[in-house]
C-alpha cells in the first residue's frame, strides 16, 4: 500500500436510495460517532504498524479484502448503514462486536481495505439473527455499494469464520453500549489489532492492552 488512502471508489454519503427512514436521536448518534472514531484509531494504528513491518504483498488478503476504498467517512458510512437498512443500534453494537470476532478467528487486522466489506456483512447476519424484520440482501448490497453475489460469498465465509455462532452475553453487550455511550475512545493503550489478546472472558480488554 502506497498510502493510507489508496484508491477510492464511487460510493458517499449523498449516494441515491430510495428509502424512507426513521430520523436516529442524539443517543444514537453519540454512539455511531464513538463507534466511527474508535474504529478510525484502530486502522490508523494498524496502518503505520504494519507499514513498518510488513511490505504490501504480504498484507492477508481475504475474501473481504479490496483494492478499491470507498470514498466515505467511516462516521458516514455507518450511519448510511443504519439510516438506509433500519437497523437497531444494539444490532450495530453486536455487528462490531462480531466483526472484532472475525479478526480474531481469521487472525487478519482491520484496514480500510477490509472494513466496509466487513462491517456490512456484519451488521447483515446480526440483523437476520437478533431483529424481527430485516431488509432484503439485495437493500444491503445497495447499502454497500457491492453485488448481490459477493455479499452472498461475505455472509458465508463470515458464518463459517463464527462456527455459525452469533450468541453475545448480555452483560458483554451493555459493556460495549456503555462504552461507547461515553464516547471514550482516545486511550494511549488502544489495542491495533481488535483482539489480539488471550483473554477468554471476551470483555472490554479486547479493545484496550
Amino acid at each position: 500500500m502506497s498510502s493510507y488512502e489508496s484508491n477510492q471508489s464511487t460510493l458517499s454519503s449523498s449516494s441515491s436510495i430510495t428509502l424512507s427512514y426513521t430520523q436516529l436521536t442524539d443517543k444514537e448518534i453519540k454512539i455511531i460517532l464513538s463507534l466511527s472514531k474508535l474504529i478510525n484509531r484502530i486502522i490508523k494504528k494498524n496502518f503505520k504498524k504494519n507499514k513498518n513491518n510488513l511490505s504490501y504483498n504480504k498484507i492477508k488478503k481475504d475474501k473481504f479484502f479490496s483494492l478499491y476504498i470507498h470514498n466515505i467517512s467511516i462516521y458516514d458510512y455507518i450511519y448510511r448503514i443504519i439510516k438506509y437498512t433500519q437497523i437497531h443500534i444494539s444490532t450495530l453494537i453486536i455487528s462490531f462486536v462480531q466483526l472484532n470476532n472475525y479478526l480474531k478467528k481469521s487472525k487478519n487486522y482491520l484496514s480500510l481495505n477490509n472494513f466496509f466489506n466487513l462491517f456490512i456483512t456484519s451488521c447483515l447476519i446480526n440483523a437476520k439473527f437478533y431483529e424481527d424484520k430485516c431488509c432484503s440482501l439485495s437493500i444491503f448490497a445497495k447499502v454497500g455499494d457491492i453485488s448481490i453475489e459477493d455479499l452472498k460469498i461475505f455472509e458465508f465465509e463470515f458464518y463459517h469464520k463464527l462456527n455459525f455462532s452469533l450468541y453475545i452475553r448480555e452483560d458483554l453487550y451493555i459493556n460495549y453500549y456503555n462504552f461507547f455511550l461515553s464516547n471514550n475512545c482516545s486511550g494511549n493503550a488502544l489495542d491495533s489489532k481488535i483482539g489480539n489478546n488471550n483473554n477468554k472472558k471476551n470483555s472490554l480488554n479486547l479493545i484496550y492492552q
